[in-house]
């Protein structure tokens, strides 16, 4: 399974311009990378053009009520492109947002997951969507230093259960040994961040496994201040 992840840079909650021009870009790429989930930071609305299908709920550690809604996105009703797993954590500025895309089926309401690390720093939850015998995870830590990594890949390997798991994003901190037991670091195969002049390795992947990890491929796609990164597991 391919996987892509991407920092969209707050993309506009009123346009779908990132969306369409860099979401569909990458979903729509011949590349051998061509990515069967897309692992989304900063996303900003979910696309206008979407289909909303069906809304999850969920509760926060704090009890306030919060869901995630999946859209069927691009293509057509009988041959669609993809769906959308989005999460709207930013109510107020409804930027930094998560979501998962996958073009592996329909998802069902039981294949979408938020976690919320154990304890402090909890900041966003991580996403998860299981797209086949895995769960594949949308990850935003804080910044600057991504200090809530640790607990939101704890948090996506206890939702992940006894399936395969892949946690893939924006750590905001170099993949300098913070994983958890049992998995491994599939870093960047260069800087991506900034997209002017990057100098930083802050987007890439962790998986459970101790298979060696492969080197994700970074994208030169300009339209965030983060480059994408491509992975083929």
């Amino acid at each position: 399974m391919n996987v892509t992840t991407w920092n969209m840079q707050g993309s506009s909650a009123s346009t779908e311009v990132k969306w369409r021009t860099g979401v569909l870009t990458l979903a729509q790429t011949p590349e051998r990378w061509r990515p069967d989930v897309i692992c989304l930071q900063e996303c900003g609305g979910a696309p206008p053009s979407g289909t909303l299908l069906f809304s999850v709920p969920f509760l926060s550690p704090g009890g306030v009520a919060t869901s995630v809604e999946v859209y069927l996105w691009g293509g057509t009703v009988s041959r669609p492109l993809a769906w959308v797993a989005f999460h709207q954590w930013d109510v107020l500025g409804n930027r930094v947002n998560l979501a998962v895309l996958t073009k592996q089926g329909p998802p069902a309401a039981g294949d979408v997951t938020l976690a919320w690390p154990a304890g402090a720093p909890a900041w966003r939850p991580v996403l998860g969507l299981r797209t086949g015998a895995q769960v594949v995870f949308s990850c935003h830590a804080i910044s600057p230093g991504g200090a809530d990594a640790p607990g939101l890949l704890a948090a996506a390997q206890g939702a992940a259960g006894a399936l395969p798991w892949v946690v893939a994003g924006d750590f905001n901190r170099t993949p300098d040994g913070f994983a958890p037991a049992g998995s491994v670091v599939c870093p960047p195969n260069g800087p991506t961040y900034p997209t002017k002049k990057p100098e930083s390795k802050y987007d890439y992947a962790i998986r459970s496994g101790a298979a060696a990890p492969p080197a994700g491929l970074v994208l030169s796609l300009l339209l965030s201040d983060h480059m994408p990164v491509a992975f083929i597991f």
